[in-house]
């Protein structure tokens, strides 16, 4: 879900502006955070620290508390920003309470007090590769039953651990395990290593 940059830059503003007014004397990280609701109306709203951390305010929870102060049902779009260099984006509390009126779709824009740095969405929707997954563990499963038997014909186990490393590291790619990408990187590079020492 794509908004208008227009919009992007006066949401930007918006929480830019706000966040001057936040209450932060213990973190001393200020956060700001600006609605723009399906009344296509502004809200804003900024971080309330309290000395009992866990009861403070985030800047978005203040920001929802205003549109729904305000009749809004429904956000649009929300932007995000945070004091100083440092990126701020919605912690897992915030999406939460983003979620409950919003799609998983809806575009964040975060940045810090300078500058936009980039637009996210709520939720990344895992995409469809399960098929790879399952591939891959059942080619696992044979070649670890075929290298066990014992059978000779070894290129045959090179083949089915090269498929397996293909099709997991193809799901590992698209749904950002890059530490199962790189295992099974170096089981493909075994994979082929064995096939050519094979042949030679």
């Amino acid at each position: 879900m794509k908004i208008d940059k227009r919009i992007n830059t006066k949401l930007f503003k918006l929480a830019t502006s706000i966040m001057e007014k936040a209450y932060a004397p213990y973190s001393k990280f200020k956060v700001g955070a600006a609605i723009l609701d399906d009344n296509d109306n502004y809200h804003v709203g900024c971080n309330v620290e309290n000395a009992a951390y866990p009861i403070g305010n985030c800047a978005e929870a203040s920001a929802i508390a205003a549109m729904i102060a305000s009749n809004g049902t429904k956000i649009k779009a929300i932007a995000v920003t945070g004091y100083g260099d440092l990126l701020c984006t919605p912690c897992g509390g915030c999406r939460q309470r983003i979620r409950e009126f919003a799609s998983m779709e809806i575009p964040i824009i975060v940045g810090n007090e300078k500058e936009i740095k980039r637009q996210e969405q709520l939720m990344i929707k895992k995409k469809d590769s399960y098929i790879f997954e399952w591939l891959g563990v059942v080619s696992a499963i044979f070649y670890s039953l075929f290298v066990a038997s014992n059978l000779g014909l070894e290129v045959v186990g090179f083949f089915l651990l090269l498929v397996s490393a293909i099709s997991i590291g193809f799901w590992a790619y698209t749904n950002q395990h890059r530490g199962i990408l790189l295992l099974q990187f170096f089981y493909a590079c075994a994979a082929i290593v064995g096939v050519f020492r094979w042949w030679s």
